[in-house]
């Protein structure tokens, strides 16, 4: 096995900043103890990655969550230009999917998706158009109508 540090050539590991993170379904507790020299490195459940989080488990429902959360926070800071009866609905549409679904979506592509997730992305994506066309939900708009007025090309 090859050593962790190389004195000799300047390199070595930073144990104050060196996280370790072991990713299962199965097992939250350490496969192993890493250590540098006689320092243990700290073991952590979670960190941030690019901006994105990534878990100990290898789930994203706490990150997509968490998208979730910014996306309605940009939706809400941008609500008079969504509802301002001047602008078309295309081009309400398009500012969603510029600006909301930027910060919903970043990252997505290291998400693990599960049935609930997938609807749970789907929900906030409704949701905000329905805002926009100031739909509510006693309206009884089927999903179907709905996609047709949003120009959705769904498969249901």
């Amino acid at each position: 096995m090859a050593e962790a540090t190389d004195e000799s050539k300047g390199l070595s590991i930073n144990c104050k900043k060196t996280k370790m993170m072991c990713v299962s379904k199965m097992t939250p507790e350490p496969a192993f103890v890493l250590t540098s020299g006689d320092k243990t490195i700290e073991q952590v459940s979670s960190f941030n990655y690019l901006g994105a989080t990534i878990t100990a488990d290898g789930r994203s429902k706490k990150e997509i969550r968490r998208r979730i959360g910014w996306a309605e926070d940009a939706f809400n800071k941008m609500r008079a230009i969504f509802t301002d009866r001047k602008l078309s609905l295309n081009i309400k549409l398009r500012l969603i999917r510029t600006f909301v679904w930027l910060l919903l979506l970043f990252g997505g592509e290291a998400w693990t998706l599960n049935p609930e997730t997938r609807r749970n992305i789907e929900a906030a994506e409704i949701c905000f158009n329905q805002r926009t066309l100031k739909i509510s939900y006693l309206d009884h708009v089927t999903i179907e109508e709905f996609c047709t007025v949003c120009k959705w090309n769904k498969n249901f």
